[in-house]
C-alpha cells in the first residue's frame, strides 16, 4: 500500500508542472518564431500592397474606385472576422496542418483571380477566398509561437510581428516594380507564388511534443515534466512518454506499469495517423 500510495502522489505532481516547465522556451521555438516572421512579412505585405494593384483594376474593370476598393477591403476583414472559425479548427488539428492548409487556400484564391471577369467575382476569389487563408496562417503563426515560448514569450512575438511590418515597407516597392513589368494578372501570379513559401514556413511549426517521465514506485529520484530532459530509476532504467499536445494530436499516452515487466505494460496505439508515436524503453 505505501508504494502504490507513494506512486499515485508521483503522477500527481507531474500533472501539476507549470506551463513553463512543458515550453522550450528556446532551441526549436526560434524556428517556429523565424516561420511566423515569415508568414507575417508575406502575409500582411501582399495584403497592404493592393492599393498599388488597384489602379491596374480601375484601368481593367473600369468600375468605380469605391466598388473595386472592395476587393481589397474584402480581403483585409475576411483575414480577420474569420478567426473564430480558424479556432475551430485550432481545436481539431495542428498549428502545421491549418497553416499550410491556409496557404493552399490562398494561393488557390489569387490564381483564381487572374480569370476574374468582373469585380463581384474577384471579390469573391481574391477578397473572401484569399482572406481566409490569410486568417488560417496569421492565427497560426502567433499561436504557434506563444506555444513554444513562455519567459520569452513576449519577445519571440514581437519579433514574429515585426515581421508584417517589414513586409509592408518591401511588398509596395516589390509591386510596382513587377507592375512596370507585367500586367496585374501576372503579378498576382508571382504573388502567388511567394505566398507557396508559407507552406514551408508552416512546416516550421512543428506540433510541440510534452515527453513524460514516471519513475517506478522504488526510484529514489522525483519525476520531471520537461521536454529535454530524462529521469532515470533505481535500478538504472529510464524510459520516456511522448505525448503530442493538442486535441488534433489524436493520440493516446502510454501508461508504463512497471519498466522491469514489459508484460504487464499497456500500450494505447493512434487512432489516426499524422504524427510518430515514438517511445524507447532501455
Amino acid at each position: 500500500m505505501g508504494k502504490e500510495k507513494k506512486f499515485e502522489t508521483d503522477k500527481e505532481s507531474i500533472s501539476t508542472e507549470s506551463e513553463a516547465d512543458i515550453a522550450p522556451d528556446g532551441g526549436w521555438g526560434w524556428m517556429v518564431c523565424f516561420g511566423a516572421f515569415m508568414i507575417n512579412f508575406i502575409v500582411d505585405g501582399t495584403m497592404m500592397s493592393f492599393g498599388v494593384i488597384l489602379l491596374e483594376l480601375l484601368k481593367c474593370y473600369g468600375e468605380s474606385k469605391a466598388r473595386t476598393a472592395w476587393v481589397g477591403s474584402t480581403l483585409f476583414g475576411t483575414s480577420m472576422i474569420m478567426g473564430p472559425f480558424v479556432g475551430f479548427l485550432l481545436e481539431r488539428y495542428s498549428c502545421r496542418q491549418v497553416s499550410i492548409a491556409g496557404s493552399l487556400i490562398s494561393v488557390f484564391g489569387f490564381i483564381s483571380s487572374m480569370f476574374a471577369p468582373n469585380i463581384a467575382i474577384l471579390i469573391l476569389t481574391y477578397g473572401v477566398i484569399g482572406g481566409i487563408g490569410f486568417c488560417m496562417m496569421f492565427i497560426t503563426s502567433v499561436i504557434a509561437t506563444s506555444l513554444y515560448f513562455t519567459k520569452k514569450r513576449a519577445l519571440a512575438n514581437g519579433i514574429a510581428m515585426s515581421g508584417g511590418g517589414m513586409g509592408i515597407f518591401v511588398y509596395g516597392y516589390l509591386c510596382n516594380f513587377l507592375l512596370s513589368i507585367y500586367n496585374w494578372q501576372n503579378t498576382l501570379l508571382i504573388l502567388s507564388g511567394l505566398l507557396l513559401n508559407c507552406i514551408v514556413f508552416g512546416a516550421l511549426f512543428r506540433p510541440l511534443v510534452e515527453k513524460k517521465n514516471i519513475r517506478s514506485p522504488n526510484a529514489d529520484k522525483p519525476s520531471c515534466l520537461c521536454p529535454a530532459d530524462e529521469c532515470s530509476t533505481a535500478d538504472g532504467s529510464t524510459y520516456e512518454e511522448y505525448i503530442p499536445s493538442g486535441k488534433g494530436s489524436l493520440f493516446h499516452s502510454a501508461t508504463i506499469v512497471n519498466p522491469r515487466d514489459l508484460h504487464q505494460s499497456e500500450f494505447s496505439l493512434p487512432i489516426k495517423s499524422g504524427y510518430a508515436l515514438f517511445q524507447r524503453i532501455f
